[in-house]
């Protein structure tokens, strides 16, 4: 590609969100120059004269009430139209089934549909979500490619080590924004009456006060359970992390296919507690975390509670430092940010060059 060709990657900046601050670093040391999609919009010469357009979580919707949801789905419709209008290239990212928040899910689903059937190109980042592609939509393999998520590491500062030799106790965290789509009470519920060696911390930022109360009354009677009420910066990531032995991440298979947050834990040397979602489906080492199956929710309760079990009755002090090792090795070499922006551009090439057979790319 030419030096500085401008495309539109959607969004080109989320407050807190390093995956797009990687993503657009990595297209920039590519001689790519990225512009949002509302960037581009308000300055119509530019707009025009831009070829290629990458968008990320179209499909999801903003807004406090009904009446904004439906604006913000009908401003989405006119965008994409004006991205076809246009002649532009469409590169999707799939990042999940469907949007985690739930409401206005009719809304969602339609502008779901619209991308898997009008975009010119579908990235994904697991080869799970490839199968499911090809299952539920029955869409052409070749308009689907595979480009690894990015890992972090360095983004939050350097690794931190802790050298305290774990005593028969498992410290489990959960860290983030607390809302109700993220299985917490079904957590709280996995760990009751287990062995109180195993403490559970949650820290977040919760969505309410009456959201908050609630998960305190959930975890009543429960010392091993415990609250910070507080948001986490990026900045104190890596100094939270080595505090705990293993990230606990109850996510909805209804919903997710890819998590950042398994990276993350990764790239700074820590393993989890998951579902088998396709992140970490493509491991290929799957003894160094804990992931499980299930099928409702009563049975993701026992499922989980048995991989923190597992994971509880690890009798080598070493085990979880040794994990986080082993896993950062393999995020270093299988997410390298340098090698997903090359195959990015390599997408872009081929589609301004007409070539519409990606599988090899």
């Amino acid at each position: 590609m030419g030096k500085a060709t401008k495309i539109i990657f959607d969004p080109v900046f989320m407050s807190g969100n390093k995956y797009v601050e990687i993503m657009v670093a990595g297209l920039k040391e590519r001689g790519i120059e990225p512009f949002s999609l509302g960037q581009a919009m308000r300055k119509p010469a530019l707009f025009l004269s831009i070829k290629i357009a990458h968008v990320n979580w179209f499909e999801g919707l903003i807004g406090k009430n009904s009446l904004s949801l439906f604006i913000y789905f009908l401003r989405q419709l006119l965008k994409f139209s004006a991205l076809k209008l246009t002649g532009k290239k469409i590169i999707w990212t799939l990042h999940n089934k469907k949007p985690h928040e739930e409401g206005f899910q009719t809304f969602k689903q339609l502008l779901f549909n619209m991308m898997v059937r009008q975009s010119d190109v579908i990235v994904v980042h697991n080869k799970a979500s490839i199968t499911w592609l090809e299952e539920n939509y029955n869409i052409a393999r070749k308009k689907i490619v595979f480009v690894p998520h990015p890992n972090y590491i360095g983004v939050y500062g350097p690794i931190l080590e802790n050298n305290s030799v774990r005593k028969g106790e498992l410290r489990l965290l959960f860290f983030g924004a607390i809302k109700p789509y993220k299985n917490i009470e079904l957590l709280i519920e996995s760990i009751r009456g287990i062995p109180e060696k195993v403490s559970l911390t949650i820290i977040g930022e919760p969505s309410s006060t009456e959201y908050a109360n609630k998960l305190t009354k959930c975890a009543e009677k429960m010392p091993n359970v415990h609250f910070r009420y507080e948001f986490v910066s990026n900045d104190s990531l890596n100094e939270l992390l080595p505090l705990y032995d293993i990230l606990v991440l109850p996510y909805n298979i209804q919903s997710s296919l890819n998590s950042g947050t398994v990276l993350l834990a990764f790239s700074y040397q820590r393993t989890v507690i998951c579902p088998r979602i396709g992140t970490l489906a493509d491991f290929p080492e799957e003894g160094w975390f804990f992931s499980y199956e299930y099928n409702s929710p009563e049975e993701h309760i026992v499922s989980l509670r048995n991989a923190i079990m597992e994971a509880f009755k690890k009798e080598d002090p070493h085990f979880f430092k040794q994990a986080g090792v082993e896993l950062y090795q393999q995020v270093r070499k299988l997410n390298d940010p340098k090698l997903i922006s090359g195959k990015l551009v390599h997408i872009y090439e081929n589609l301004l060059g007409e070539n519409k057979n990606y599988r090899d790319i």
